[in-house]
């Protein structure tokens, strides 16, 4: 997991040195006393967005918004303009790898007058295809086959080729 020095509350003048843990990992959250806000996770399949939102939602009550759940981005819009509505913070579990990707949860939180942040998931394919291959058939859009290698591969490098910059 990697931060930037700056988006960490409070943000840090250096670099820790010796053994260090981030906030989230002793518990902390991030935007405790913030108001309400979308988090875009960007990244391919099988990059550990899932997991991100599952500890987001479970520590902090984030609302998750999951497209292989909801099934479509507009389900995914609702959703979250609904939780946005109702004052939660929601956390976008989609691969939103391009600016056409995420510019519609852009425009959610401009109309809702909230922050947007983007969380780049930037895991090697590697690492990728082996948890796919140990999820195996598990999850209930993208089990592990050749095809779905294929597509993860195909998505792994779009998402590299539209980091921001």
């Amino acid at each position: 997991r990697t931060f930037h020095l700056y988006c960490l509350r409070p943000p840090l003048e250096a670099m820790p040195t010796g053994k260090w843990l981030c906030p989230i990992c002793l518990g902390q959250d991030l935007y405790a006393g913030v108001p309400n806000r979308i988090l875009v996770l960007v990244g391919p399949q099988s990059a550990g967005k899932s997991f991100i939102t599952k500890q987001l939602s479970c520590s902090f009550g984030w609302v998750p918004i999951n497209q292989d759940t909801l099934g479509s981005r507009d389900a995914c819009l609702e959703a979250a303009r609904v939780a946005l509505k109702d004052g939660h913070t929601v956390v976008i579990d989609r691969t939103n790898y391009t600016p056409e990707h995420r510019r519609y949860f852009l425009e959610l939180g401009r109309r809702a007058g909230v922050p947007v942040d983007a969380l780049w998931v930037d895991t090697p394919l590697s690492q990728c295809l082996a948890q796919l291959r140990h999820r195996g058939s598990k999850h209930p859009t993208f089990p592990d086959c050749e095809r779905t290698r294929g597509i993860l591969a195909a998505v792994h490098r779009q998402v590299s080729e539209n980091r921001p910059t």
